[in-house]
């Protein structure tokens, strides 16, 4: 049966296309919707902590100010240009292009350098001698994967079809030795339009809204089978899909990658139905059906 998606909003009303209240709704009450309270206090804490290190008297960074911030990038997106000073020009390129000028979004380019150089997302402790170097990097990030999912859980209300696959957060830096520097795993695949950070996700197969997001890292990537007995494709997908376990039946959608009769069984005890590929992974599949 066909499920209505819908957001919860911060006054426990639902918000979902032919809701009423959709068109009284500004973009900002929808960023505020979807990126997690949580998550923003926490990076204007850790983002202050770094300005007043690296700046005397630095002015404090508020909530409202770090999405103004967030704004601004976005919005260069739009423009070509050299070097990000560029943006704040105030000079014409040519008669028929109107200059950048930034600075009518009310932040001057030398408080953006400041947020830029000081943006942390995440709290990352000293390295002990226990952790190794790719848990160390890894901090970096941790936080903001975990809130995310957090928030995804507790607000949003899926559709009845799930889809679970992979993304690619591409690498644009150099190659080489340079690669460790910047990403703790590199995933470079052939059978990959791009190279960079892989990261297992779900998304609403309706709305197309992201719900949980899951970064491979090197020491799970190679992993076969865990302590319970499931395969990795299996595991990584219930893991996905836990914050809807044995509620409303839905159906998820994967690729080759999560798909075997382990993953079928495994699905079907959590309240799901499961539609996959058939390709190498066909321990315990009737093979009449595929002669």
């Amino acid at each position: 049966p066909s499920i209505q998606w819908y957001w919860i909003d911060n006054f426990g009303e639902k918000i979902y296309p032919s809701s009423r209240n959709l068109s009284a709704i500004t973009w900002l009450q929808i960023f505020n919707q979807v990126f997690s309270k949580e998550q923003l206090s926490l990076i204007s804490s850790l983002t202050n902590e770094k300005i007043s290190i690296a700046i005397v008297r630095g002015k404090k960074l508020t909530e409202g100010e770090l999405i103004k911030f967030f704004g601004i990038v976005i919005l260069a997106t739009r423009f070509e240009f050299a070097a990000r000073r560029d943006l704040w020009s105030q000079t014409k390129k040519t008669k028929y292009e109107e200059a950048p000028a930034f600075g009518r979004t009310g932040m001057s380019r030398n408080r953006f350098d400041q947020i830029w150089s000081s943006l942390t997302f995440s709290k990352q402790t000293e390295k002990t001698s226990t952790m190794t170097w790719e848990e160390h990097r890894w901090m970096l990030i941790d936080d903001f994967i975990s809130n995310f999912n957090k928030h995804r859980a507790t607000y949003y209300y899926p559709s009845e079809k799930i889809c679970v696959d992979e993304s690619i957060s591409r690498w644009y830096g150099l190659g080489g030795s340079w690669i460790d520097v910047g990403l703790p795993t590199y995933v470079a695949m052939e059978r990959k339009p791009e190279n960079g950070c892989e990261i297992q996700n779900c998304c609403d197969g309706k709305s197309g809204i992201m719900l949980q997001l899951r970064v491979v890292k090197s020491c799970d990537a190679d992993a076969e089978e865990s302590d319970d007995g499931l395969n990795h494709g299996t595991k990584i997908l219930l893991d996905l899909v836990k914050p809807w376990w044995n509620k409303t039946r839905r159906v998820v959608c994967a690729d080759s990658y999560f798909s075997s009769v382990q993953t079928v069984i495994a699905c079907r005890s959590k309240g799901f139905q499961f539609i996959g590929v058939v390709k190498t992974s066909t321990k315990s599949y009737p093979m009449n059906y595929l002669s």
